[in-house]
């Protein structure tokens, strides 16, 4: 039997690059009270997301009536607009 048949077939691909867990300003919205500071831990706390390893994205579906602190988590460029709008602020963690 040749080898390329005794070899075992692959089953999948598992990308070295994680994906981002997807969040979205109505649930920023809905979780959170103004003037709050947003951090991965809080969104574990509120039970918005459920790994704790994965990188965070907030996107910009929905809308957003309140006055949030966004602290070490990845925008979209519609987000961040949105969040700037309604008098919230971006805190990056190089940012002292």
């Amino acid at each position: 039997m040749p080898l390329i048949r005794q070899m075992p077939k692959t089953r999948g691909f598992k990308s070295k690059f994680p994906k981002n867990l997807p969040v979205s300003l109505s649930d920023l919205d809905r979780a959170f009270q103004n003037g709050d500071v947003i951090d991965p831990k809080a969104l574990i706390k509120k039970g918005l997301i459920n790994e704790p390893g994965l990188p965070i994205k907030i996107l910009a579906k929905g809308g957003l009536s309140k006055r949030l602190q966004i602290k070490n988590l990845k925008l979209s460029g519609a987000a961040k607009a949105a969040i700037e709008k309604a008098g919230g602020s971006i805190i990056d963690k190089d940012t002292p």
